[in-house]
């Protein structure tokens, strides 16, 4: 799984796999991919990951999900600093299978292994709550926040 983003200055891809850690890499100046950091949020592999197409506020977001039940989204204010945040962390009771963010990059669709679907959006307090789940067959009621 990998899910590509160009930056300014070079090229960077992130990854996930059965080692539970969400990786970016960089592309260098001889066209080599390196190892830029290992993410550590997940307890199993990880399934899907995607980075928002649109940077906000100078802040770089990538969504992960993993067989451990959770979707957790990563950010960075500066990607030469290499310092990414776990902002929000979410566990279902199955398995998160693929993440896709809207083009605009302000939600994040989140799928699990029981047929279910679950919208998410950051509100203006920067807390991000589930706007629809499927399970429920409209919006969601109340903050699902952690």
């Amino acid at each position: 799984l990998f899910e590509q983003k160009a930056s300014h200055a070079s090229m960077r891809v992130v990854t996930g796999g059965c080692d539970n850690l969400v990786k970016i890499w960089n592309l260098n100046n001889d066209n080599q991919w390196e190892l830029e950091i290992s993410l550590e949020g997940h307890e199993d592999w990880v399934r899907g990951v995607a980075w928002s197409p649109i940077v906000n506020s100078n802040v770089h977001k990538i969504a992960s999900c993993s067989q451990d039940f959770t979707f957790i989204i990563w950010e960075c204010n500066d990607l030469d600093k290499k310092m990414w945040i776990k902002k929000f962390q979410w566990r279902f009771d199955n398995v998160a299978w693929h993440v896709s963010w809207s083009l605009c990059g302000t939600k994040l669709a989140v799928s699990v292994s029981n047929q279910e679907v679950s919208i998410w959006k950051e509100n203006l307090e920067k807390r991000w709550i589930c706007v629809y789940d499927s399970k429920k067959k409209s919006g969601a009621s109340g903050d699902r926040t952690k």
